[in-house]
């Protein structure tokens, strides 16, 4: 449907999808780290694995919209930004001291606890309103509810 290709997400709203996808980028690091000679392995599980990062940035826009003030939207995400940083740092340096599967390895821990994280996340807001909506919705705006709040007002 429309909403849904406006969505960016199909019919899995955007906070579920982004679990799915953590755990799908952990598995692909895990095949990485123990298979990293087998180039016939090793070759899907980065195309899958870009099909995830694809996949995230098609959600994340509305994440933050649902979960970070938007006083607070620009410095929150910088000070993420800077910690993602460091993460790429360390993992690129992290190959000139040790084994690829162990870089691999490492990487499959990260995706593994930003999906743990993320899913203590949900729980935590009793189960994302997100993920309570019907498929094929969109996210309503603070415009929408202001629209919604005046209408009920003037009836």
């Amino acid at each position: 449907t429309p909403a849904e290709a406006r969505s960016g997400c199909g019919t899995l709203a955007p906070d579920a999808l982004t679990a799915v996808v953590y755990v799908l980028s952990a598995g692909c690091m895990a095949v990485c780290a123990a298979q990293f000679t087998e180039l016939w392995t090793v070759l899907p599980a980065f195309f899958v694995l870009e099909a995830c990062v694809g996949a995230f940035h098609a959600c994340s826009g509305t994440l933050r919209s649902a979960h970070l003030p938007e006083k607070y939207m620009s410095t929150i995400i910088n000070i993420f930004r800077l910690l993602l940083n460091v993460l790429v740092v360390t993992g690129t340096k992290l190959t000139d001291s040790k084994s690829l599967p162990f870089c691999f390895a490492v990487c499959c821990s990260w995706y593994a606890i930003a999906a743990v994280l993320h899913i203590v996340l949900l729980n935590m807001n009793g189960r994302s309103k997100m993920t309570q909506r019907p498929a094929g919705s969109i996210v309503s705006t603070k415009k929408t509810k202001k629209r919604k709040k005046k209408k009920e007002k003037n009836s």
